[in-house]
């Protein structure tokens, strides 16, 4: 009889012991979703952060000389941070696709040189052409009213971060 209650303590103590170490894994899962989705909601927060300074312009119509300067120096910068340069330092044209956080600005309908350009990585331009970008396409051709762009920003399916900005001057 001694050895069957010595049994049964034993017993007992082992169920106690299984019962707290799935106690404590439990706690520990519970900790691990905790961190994880935490950790979802900081990079939801620092992408919608990001790609907000884009996303401002996305529909409008009235996006002035100066506001492409800004959208071009931020997409440089970004190219520049996420190391898509070159030796020398000069940012490397990539396409825009959906596993990259390259950003292009593509603009169309833009006079350069009393030509009308389009179509090009104005993100790698230098600070000669931005400026004659902003003095070629400030004003209207022979008004004083300000020439405006349409844009339209699409982001990546995969990093859901802005992969290209789009402009559209009018001829």
């Amino acid at each position: 009889m001694e050895n069957a209650s010595k049994a049964m303590l034993m017993a007992a103590s082992v169920l106690i012991g299984i019962m707290i170490v799935s106690v404590m894994i439990y706690i520990f899962s519970l900790f691990g979703d905790f961190s994880a989705t935490q950790e979802r909601e900081r990079e939801e927060q620092q992408r919608e952060a990001f790609n907000g300074r884009f996303l401002k312009y996305d529909g409008l119509k009235n996006v002035t000389v100066h506001d492409i300067v800004t959208i071009i120096n931020l997409a440089a910068q970004n190219n520049r941070d996420r190391g898509f340069v070159n030796a020398a330092g000069d940012i490397v044209t990539q396409e825009a696709n959906d596993h990259e956080y390259y950003i292009q600005v593509e603009i169309n309908n833009y006079v350069q040189d009393a030509n009308t350009m389009g179509g090009n990585h104005s993100e790698t331009w230098s600070e000669v052409a931005i400026q004659e970008f902003i003095e070629n396409n400030t004003l209207e051709t022979g008004t004083s009213n300000l020439k405006t762009f349409t844009c339209k920003v699409t982001t990546g399916t995969d990093t859901k971060y802005v992969k290209k900005v789009t402009l559209d001057g009018t001829p």
